[in-house]
């Protein structure tokens, strides 16, 4: 499972441009940011729930939980497999999880070299 945030517009990082000058750089309207929010079954990858909504937070990875939950009334455990983001750590949310199906997987952090 995990989460993704796609922009509408990209944002321009760098240019050259001959000193002292100002130049318009044209672009597509708005900055609508989709939030998705989607767990994959590894055993059936075209088995995938997705959501999109107003922010990812606790409550819409709930969401998600609730559908995997549904999907899968028959199975005995759920796994997730997830980052460390802190949604998926939140203390509401870790006590809606107490006696379900869902068994979280945390991902080791990543190492910086």
């Amino acid at each position: 499972m995990d989460a993704c945030r796609p922009q509408h517009n990209t944002r321009s990082s760098y240019a050259w441009i001959k000193q002292g000058r100002e130049y318009e750089l044209p672009s597509v309207c708005g900055r609508k940011r989709f939030n998705i929010n989607a767990a994959l079954n590894a055993s059936a990858p075209q088995k995938v729930v997705v959501r999109f909504d107003e922010s990812i937070d606790a409550e819409s990875t709930w969401k998600v939980y609730k559908q995997l939950l549904e999907f899968h009334q028959d199975k005995e455990v759920v796994y997730v497999v997830c980052d460390n983001a802190r949604y998926y750590k939140n203390k509401t949310l870790q006590e809606r999880l107490k006696g379900t199906k869902i068994k979280q997987i945390f991902l080791p952090a990543y190492l910086l070299i």
